[in-house]
């Protein structure tokens, strides 16, 4: 196992556990278990090291899921915050989220 990686039985039971991750898993995924194609992104996933253009990419589909203009809503369009722990992450995020939304 690399480090920063965990292993799939270990993330399902991490979910699996009561509380907020149990919540969301059971109420967004079928039968209250996540999908094995999603625990394997998951598992390479290194949880130190940002990845910015998956930011970016949840960003832009959740703006163009939820934007109440496009939907033709007269509601005040909202905002999504993004919390990345230094100026040099803040830097990479908005640099990510600049770029995916300009194309």
């Amino acid at each position: 196992q690399e480090p920063g990686h965990m292993e799939i039985a270990s993330l399902q039971e991490m979910y699996a556990k009561p509380g907020v991750f149990r919540d969301l898993v059971e109420n967004d995924f079928p039968g209250g278990r996540i999908p094995e194609p999603v625990l394997k992104t998951m598992a390479r996933m290194d949880p130190e090291v940002i990845n910015f253009d998956l930011v970016a990419q949840l960003v832009k589909r959740i703006h163009t899921m939820v934007d109440p203009i496009k939907a033709g809503n007269s509601k005040v369009p909202g905002a999504i915050l993004v919390f990345v722990p230094g100026l040099a992450e803040i830097k990479g995020a908005l640099r990510a989220i600049e770029d995916v939304m300009a194309g």
